[in-house]
C-alpha cells in the first residue's frame, strides 16, 4: 500500500509543477490564466505522457477531443 500511496503522492505533486487541471475528462494545462493546450487524460494518467488533443467531430455531429496517440476521444464539455 506505501508504494501504491507513494506513486499518487509523486503524480499529484508533478500534475501541480506542470499547472494541470482536469475537467470534463482532459487535461487542461495553465501559465497563469493562459490555457496552454487540452491533453489526454488516458496518456497522462497511464504513461505519464502529455498528449495534445486534437479537435475533430463525430458521427453525430458533436465537437470531439480525439487523441493522437491512443485514439481516445472525449465529447468538447462533456
Amino acid at each position: 500500500m506505501t508504494n501504491i500511496y507513494n506513486e499518487l503522492t509523486e503524480k499529484i505533486k508533478q500534475t501541480e509543477v506542470l499547472g494541470l487541471e482536469f475537467k470534463d475528462n482532459v487535461y487542461y494545462r495553465f501559465d497563469g490564466e493562459i490555457n496552454l493546450g487540452t491533453y489526454c487524460s488516458c496518456c497522462y494518467d497511464f504513461y505519464g505522457k502529455l498528449v495534445r488533443l486534437h479537435s475533430d467531430t463525430n458521427s453525430k455531429g458533436e465537437d470531439i477531443y480525439v487523441c493522437p496517440k491512443c485514439k481516445t476521444k472525449v465529447i468538447k464539455g462533456g
